[in-house]
Order: structure tokens, then sequence, then C-alpha cells
């Protein structure tokens, strides 16, 4: 009996005890960690960096050992003729180093831009894990609202239907104010479901980041600051987009890989120079001449040019000059990209600035009017549709003010992910906006 009162009195504790809710920056903590998207292309990163030993080994002494064994067998062209058996082995060391290729140090210079390119890729990749991390948040926060607005408006909708079927026994109003009633709250019902449905498939976007359910998050302080862009100069912006992008930044490396590609398969017509040494070691060890053996040595530099190879060369360096063509448009297509991008951004923050500030207005008038129409019902001056009416004016005010202002915060993020500049620093200023107390978790039917 004890140990069940203390269990009892264990849970309740549990019950009483506060949830830290967790935070933006917690949940970027771990995607960092669990995100596929980013752990690709991190991947690629390390995978491109061993590009560069590989390309700097051509450029390097190559070393092989060989050995081999021969069974020999002769014989004299006469009619007592001699023939002759033995068994021969051997082994041999060969060095190569270049001297001159001029395709291989094209090469290495071409993977250094490669690198160059990965880092920038995966600079862009994190900024994009930022930028998905808040917005998949955000959606969780702005899905949790909707469906808080919902429940609130079906239990207004289905005390309004109450109401008036009172008033209908009494003789005091028609039917069909009943009926409008009962359809709104109807309605009502069928938004709680879709409300709930959003909220389930937030969290599971969320999820697909992290790798694990968040269903307790800090939500946005009613305080948090509308800031504008800094500088407020929409060009100032779209200048630092097209030097800062990643991608833009990217595709800029992409054209001179692709010029590097064009002198490198132009090399591979132009003459090659190695030092060459070797040693070899041979030895009759079974039949005649059994104890004949020889060491040889010998250093050379060996010049090789390429006359004709079919047309091969020809046809690569053609195939490479279309490529780089590409990539040139590649880098004009992403340049309007990120300018396009950067532009509404900025321009999408200055209209959710006012937005908030509007909506915010509209959800205080909205309330406002719904208190008189209900007053307005109770004196017999209003119908019943007039309430349901307003009821929805305030479902559309609530939603309008909880999305803007999530869209408010995302948007500074896009665009400082627009430019490049998205760090750390940006989500913690965020956090900072955020409660530090627990959200209480929606429960289907709560």
């Amino acid at each position: 009996m004890i140990y069940k009162h203390l269990s009892f009195l264990l849970i309740i504790g549990l019950l009483n005890t506060p949830i830290q809710a967790e935070t933006l920056l917690e949940l970027y903590q771990i995607a960092e960690q669990n995100d596929p998207e980013r752990q690709i292309a991190y991947s690629e990163y390390l995978a491109i960096l061993e590009k560069h030993p590989q390309a700097r080994a051509l450029l390097l002494p190559q070393v092989t050992l060989g050995a081999d064994t021969t069974e020999n067998w002769s014989s004299e062209e006469r009619i007592f003729g001699n023939s002759r058996e033995n068994t021969n082995i051997g082994y041999n060391v060969s060095l190569t180093y270049a001297l001159y290729r001029r395709n291989l140090n094209i090469q290495l210079e071409q993977v250094n831009s490669q690198i160059q390119q990965a880092l920038v890729t995966f600079e862009g990749a994190k900024q994009a894990l930022m930028e998905r991390i808040a917005s998949r948040y955000f959606a969780v926060l702005a899905a949790n609202d909707n469906l808080k607005f919902a429940r609130s408006a079906k239990k207004a909708f289905r005390r309004q239907w109450d109401e008036a079927q009172q008033r209908f026994e009494v003789g005091l109003i028609a039917i069909t104010d009943v009926q409008e009633a009962q359809a709104g709250y109807d309605l009502a019902v069928a938004d709680e479901i879709a409300a709930q449905n959003d909220l389930d498939n937030a969290y599971e976007a969320l999820r697909e980041i992290t790798g694990d359910y968040h269903q307790i998050l800090a939500v946005l302080n009613e305080d948090a600051p509308l800031l504008g862009p800094e500088p407020s100069d929409l060009d100032a912006w779209t200048e630092l987009a097209l030097e800062q992008n990643p991608q833009l930044l990217a595709a800029r490396y992409a054209v001179e890989i692709a010029r590097q590609e064009i002198e490198k398969q132009r090399a591979a017509n132009s003459p090659t120079l190695d030092l060459v040494g070797r040693h070899s070691y041979s030895d009759i060890i079974r039949g005649e001449n059994n104890t004949f053996n020889s060491h040889t040595n010998s250093l050379s530099i060996q010049l090789n040019y390429p006359l004709y190879e079919g047309g091969a060369i020809r046809s690569r360096i053609k195939e490479a000059k279309i490529r780089s063509i590409q990539t040139l448009d590649k880098l004009e297509k992403q340049r309007r990209t990120v300018q396009s991008q950067t532009r509404q951004a900025f321009l999408s923050l200055l209209s959710n600035i006012s937005r908030v500030k509007a909506f915010k207005q509209a959800l205080i008038s909205t309330e406002t009017a719904l208190k008189a129409i209900q007053t307005g019902f109770e004196l017999g001056t209003r119908t019943s549709v007039d309430v349901v009416n307003a009821q929805r004016d305030l479902l559309r005010a609530q939603r309008n003010y909880s999305r803007t202002r999530y869209d408010y915060v995302l948007d500074t993020l896009q665009l400082k992910q627009a430019t490049g500049l998205l760090s750390l620093d940006d989500l913690a200023g965020i956090n900072n906006w955020l409660t530090q107390h627990t959200m209480k978790l929606q429960i289907d039917g709560e």
C-alpha cells in the first residue's frame, strides 16, 4: 500500500513538473548531427578533398615492382640437332618521374577549383539547413496556433447553436437561424479535423530533419520586434547577394573548372617528358647454362608526342568548349535566380512588417465587432447569421495574424540566406524572441 501511495505521488509530481520547451537553436544543433541532406553535403565535400592527393600523386615518382618465371625450349634445325630446355626467373624495379606533363599540372589546378566549389556548396547546404529547420519549426507553431483557434471557434459555434435552439423553442427566432448556427458548427468541426491533420504533418516534417519527434516547442513572444532590413537599400542587398551567394559562387567555380577542362584537353596534344630508371635481374635456375645470371640498370629520359589519335583529342576539346558555354548559361540563370530571390525576400520582409501591424489591428477590430454583434443578438437586433459570420471573421483574423508573424521571421532568414550571410548568430537572435517556458501540447479532442 505504501508503494502504491508513493507511486501515485510520483506521478502527480511529474504531471505538475513543467516540461522545458525545445527552442529553435536546440533543434538546429540536433539537425546538424541528424539531417541526411547536411550529411550528404558534408560527405561530398570530404570526397572532393581526396581528389587533391590523387592529382598530386600523378606528379610524384611512380615506382613499380615486377617478377616473372619463364620456361624456355629451343632446338637446332639439323638432322641430329640439339634441343635445350631451361627455366628462367627474374624481377625488375622501375621508377617513372614526370618531368613535364602539362595536362597533369592543369588537372591539379582544376582539382583546387573543385575543392573551392565544394566548400562554398557545403556552406550553402549549412545555410539551407538553418532555413529549413526554421521553416518547419515555425510551421509547427503556426499549425498549433491554427488548431487552438479552430477548437476555440468550434466551442463558440456550439455555444451559438445551443443559444439559437433555445431562442427558437421560445419563439424568438426563426428556424433558419438555428440551421445557420448548426452549419457554422459543422464547418468548425471540419476545420478542427483539418487543423489537427496539418499539425500532425508539421510534426512529421520536423522529424524528417532531426530524426525524432519534438512536440513541446518554445513559442514566439507576442512582443517580438519587427525589424526592417539593414541596410534599407534593396540594390545594396542585391549587390551583396551577387557577390556572396554560395550557389552563385559555386556556379562561378564551375565556369573556371570548365575553362580548365578545355586547357587540359588541349594539353593532351602536348609532348611529355619523363625520367625513367630501371633495375632488372635475371637468372637461369634449371637446365643448361644454369650458372647464368645478370643485373641490368638503366636511366633514361623519354620524350613522347601524340601525332594522331584518330581525332579523339579534337573531339574532347570540342566537347569541353560546349560544356564551358553551358556553364556560362547556368551561371547567368543562377545570377538571375539569386537576384530575384533577394529582391522578393527584401520586399516580402517589408510587406510582412506592415501586414503584421495591419492584421493585429484587424484582430482587435474583429474581436470588438464580435462582442457587439453577440450583444445585439441577445437584444434581438442581430441575427444568428450575423454572429456566425462575425465568428468566422475572427477565426480568419487570428489565422492571418499568426501566420504573418511567422512569415516575417522566415523572411529575415531567407533574405540573409539569399545573400550568403545566414549564420548561427541569426538563429540565436531569433531564438531570443521565443518564450523559454513550456508550450501546452495540443491533443486530439482537447
